[in-house]
């Protein structure tokens, strides 16, 4: 009986311990190819990082991510024609396997949008208690004491759907330029 106990309470906290406040994935790709073949295609579809830029088409030589690969280790991103703040930064590792090659991968957001989005969910969320305190206490009703609480929500979701726009877009691209497998996608909510 303790044993069941004690095993329920560790599934709690591992439970716990995966939960993320910043949204991130790790994901393993295999691919039949063999571990030359990978680093042979990732380097043909990776190119220098560019500044900011808006372009509304993409030209035609531009590859699909900018970045660098060195050795076995790759820091990209998927290179895009609009702006979007939550496009993952993606790092990982080519790995030969036994029949093929494994690629490792995190993406995770950009640590300057990271710190952004931490202070301003931070303010919105004190602005957020002080309206509910005073809807309490004071009686307060009115369309005035609900913003801060939509602003929580909106930037919530916006950091949330925004990455994970973007990371399912870079995954589908890694998969299709390595015709591989998606073998572990894990997702962590935000907020």
């Amino acid at each position: 009986m303790l044993n069941h106990a004690t095993n329920h309470t560790q599934t709690r906290w591992q439970t716990f311990d995966k939960m993320k406040i910043i949204p991130s994935k790790e994901i393993e790709l295999f691919t039949s190819l063999s571990k030359e073949e990978v680093e042979k295609i990732l380097t043909n579809n990776i190119q220098a990082k560019k500044g900011i830029e808006f372009k509304l088409n993409r030209p035609t030589n531009q590859k699909s991510f900018e970045g660098s690969f060195s050795k076995d280790r790759f820091d990209i991103q998927r290179v895009i024609n609009y702006r979007n703040s939550f496009r993952p930064q993606i790092t990982g590792k080519i790995v030969h396997r036994n029949g093929g090659t494994k690629i490792i991968a995190e993406l995770k957001m950009h640590g300057f949008i990271i710190a952004f989005m931490i202070f301003w969910l931070g303010g919105v969320s004190l602005a957020s208690i002080g309206a509910i305190y005073s809807m309490i206490t004071n009686g307060v009703d009115g369309f005035y004491s609900v913003i801060p609480i939509i602003m929580l929500l909106f930037g919530g979701s916006i950091v949330y759907f925004g990455f994970k726009y973007e990371a399912d877009k870079s995954i589908n691209e890694l998969k299709r330029i390595f015709k591989a497998k998606l073998k572990n996608k894990t997702f962590a909510n935000t907020v």
